[in-house]
């Protein structure tokens, strides 16, 4: 057991805390969007650059990714960062600028990729080899994930066994781990029974005292030395350096005061109210997307309509409760209300598990949204215009789940339709073609997918498109749309035409449930005991907003 002097000098202010980090080191930062993230020890290494110019040229090894006005923020300072090798940046609009203006080397890594790197990291390893993103942007054929003109290096190589290829993704020490839990004793044992996800906290401190570096954690409260029953500590405190105390810590750094319960496992919560959408472009996507849904099947849902919709959807059809819903970063079961989160989820566990569930193709499904897609079945996530994004878990969920679904709409910006009578009206349409001759960003590549038998779907509001080894196939069309003025005629090439074409579902385009609970398991969704919250043409869905009124069972 650590003495009294050594347990003392643990605990710190956060300026003497941040003092652990010098220039030109290699930092990893837990917390994904506003969620675990050290908030109080980013904002004084902030301070510290601010005021001082140090620490300057760090690395960030952003192994999820960090949230605007929260995370990558504090370190979007010119001098600061020299290097960020991470997984998005759709949500940190100042880091993007600085990319642009080739202020800081900028690379892209594909979310799980980062987690098999961390793990040879931890056990010093050169990297790790991997199909993972092969003959996508991440290949070194195309760019090798580099986002700007300032990155030269190569983070990726193509390297052949046999005759086979592989990524190979190279391993660099770490220097310095800054994480947050939600309690610390006084020997820096460390638990996060306040956390409404595992992350991979454990991980990045292993991978820093790997190689000699320091571990500052941020907690809510310190308590009496073995006072954390063993099973609850995520991170022993062996391993830690500094323990930093904010009373005031969040649940969600981005939106503070509010307390969601039911998404940490410390309580049950009361199902939350079922979402009665308007029948806009994107609940006809899901509506169609939803029928491809199984009793049992394990599914994962991306960013964009398959999040925001598709699960809203499912919840107003009274199917969710018949999947396994899983989220790349650790929540596992319960109900996904369209965010991050799931309440009363099964289990919280952390990335090494839930990338090995993907990797081992244990997953029935996934379901991404898109920005483009080509004439080939090449699909780009990650970059929007000038405007890198980076694709998150994309490529490593899909990488061994055998079927794929792509959502989204047929043209982007300003497009306006009617329906509700069984047929789609197309009001106005989109100024923005997104099924283009080609992409500007190979996210999923149609050819790694042909490769591996997947069967592939894009599902728009007015057409269904699978993928062949032509390309793109026409498979379904709404009813009431127009083939050539409709579909091909805002499309930047033409598909291929099933000789079966059919009209999806009119089920889809009718107001009130489609009945798919009836479909799949012969009962209807008995609504008796929940709350029905209904949403009109231009009413905006906030499940933060939502979910912050939940109630625990007690």
């Amino acid at each position: 057991m650590l003495t009294r002097h050594a347990r003392t000098k643990k605990l710190m202010t956060p300026e003497e805390a941040v003092q652990f980090v010098n220039n030109g080191d290699v930092i990893t930062v837990s917390g994904v969007l506003g969620l675990c993230l050290p908030e109080k020890l980013l904002s004084a290494l902030e301070l510290r650059f601010i005021t001082t110019g140090e620490p300057n040229e760090l690395t960030w090894f952003d192994t999820q990714y960090a949230c605007a006005g929260v995370g990558y923020e504090h370190l979007a300072h010119e001098g600061m960062l020299r290097k960020v090798i991470g997984v998005t940046y759709y949500f940190s609009p100042e880091m993007r600028q600085l990319f642009q203006e080739n202020k800081v080397q900028a690379y892209c890594m594909p979310l799980g990729m980062t987690h098999l790197l961390l793990r040879a990291i931890i056990i010093k390893d050169m990297g790790i080899f991997t199909k993972v993103g092969l003959h996508t942007s991440y290949d070194p054929r195309l760019t090798g994930g580099k986002l700007n003109e300032l990155a030269k290096e190569d983070i990726v190589e193509l390297v052949r066994f046999g005759e086979e290829e592989w990524l190979f993704y190279k391993a660099f020490p770490i220097n310095v781990a800054i994480i947050r839990g939600s309690t610390a004793d006084e020997d820096g044992n460390i638990s996060i029974e306040d956390e409404p996800l595992t992350l991979a906290m454990r991980q990045q401190a292993l991978a820093a005292k790997a190689w000699g570096g320091r571990v500052i954690a941020q907690v809510k409260r310190i308590v009496q030395s073995g006072s954390i029953p063993p099973r609850q500590v995520e991170v022993p405190g062996i391993l830690v350096d500094a323990v930093i105390v904010d009373q005031n810590q969040a649940q969600n750094e981005s939106f503070p005061e509010r307390y969601v319960f039911g998404v940490d496992g410390q309580y049950r919560a009361k199902h939350p109210p079922i979402p009665l959408l308007p029948l806009d472009a994107d609940k006809i996507i899901s509506r169609r997307a939803i029928l491809n849904w199984q009793p049992g099947q394990r599914i994962n849902v991306g960013g964009g309509v398959p999040m925001y919709s598709t699960t809203l959807v499912a919840l107003e059809e009274g199917i969710q409760d018949l999947v396994y819903m899983v989220v790349e970063h650790g929540a596992w079961g319960g109900i996904n209300y369209g965010s991050t989160l799931h309440i009363n989820p099964v289990c919280l566990v952390n990335y090494d598990a839930t990338i090995s569930l993907y990797l081992g193709g244990l997953l029935d499904s996934c379901y991404f949204g898109f920005a483009e897609v080509d004439k080939d079945g090449n699909v780009n996530l990650d970059r929007y215009g000038d405007h890198p994004g980076g694709s998150g878990g994309a490529l490593t969920i899909e990488h061994a789940t055998q079927k794929v679904y792509i959502l989204g709409t047929l043209t982007g910006g300003g497009l306006t339709i009617e329906s509700g009578d069984g047929t789609l009206r197309i009001v106005r349409e989109g100024h923005t073609k997104r099924f283009v001759d080609k992409v500007q960003w190979i996210s999923f590549s149609s050819r790694a997918m042909n490769g591996k038998g997947k069967e592939v779907m894009f599902i728009t509001e007015r057409a269904v498109f699978k993928l062949v080894p032509g390309g793109l196939e026409l498979v379904e069309i709404a009813p009431g749309i127009n083939l050539e003025r409709d579909v091909i005629g805002q499309m930047g090439f033409r598909p291929l035409i099933s000789s079966k074409l059919r009209e999806m579902d009119r089920r889809i385009f009718l107001q009130g449930r489609m009945g798919v609970r009836k479909d799949l398991i012969g009962e209807n969704f008995d609504t008796d005991g929940l709350t029905i919250r209904e949403f009109g043409s231009g009413e905006v869905f906030s499940s933060l907003s939502i979910l912050s009124e939940l109630q625990f069972i007690p």
